[in-house]
């Protein structure tokens, strides 16, 4: 998937109860000419993320689609490939 950033929520940085394992996550939203999406970037993932994202063109390969009660993002991890420009 290919779209333009258009919505840029930043890093949170969260704590999972359960194991204490730290996790950082990134959301945003990308648009292309039929439709947007949200993206979420986890962990190691982050680090190779500009800072300033908005309006840039974003590339998504091998994410993992979630779909729940018409709601659809895509998650970006470990074998997802992602490109700006």
């Amino acid at each position: 998937v290919e779209g333009v950033v258009i919505m840029d929520r930043g890093i949170v940085t969260t704590t999972s109860p359960m194991t204490g394992t730290t996790m950082i996550r990134r959301s945003f939203k990308i648009k292309d000419e039929t439709n947007a999406v949200n993206v979420t970037i986890w962990n190691d993932k982050n680090d190779n993320i500009p800072e300033d994202l908005m309006n840039r063109t974003v590339r998504i390969r091998n994410g993992k689609t979630n779909h729940y009660n018409d709601y659809v993002s895509i998650n970006v991890s470990g074998q997802t490939i992602i490109e700006y420009y």
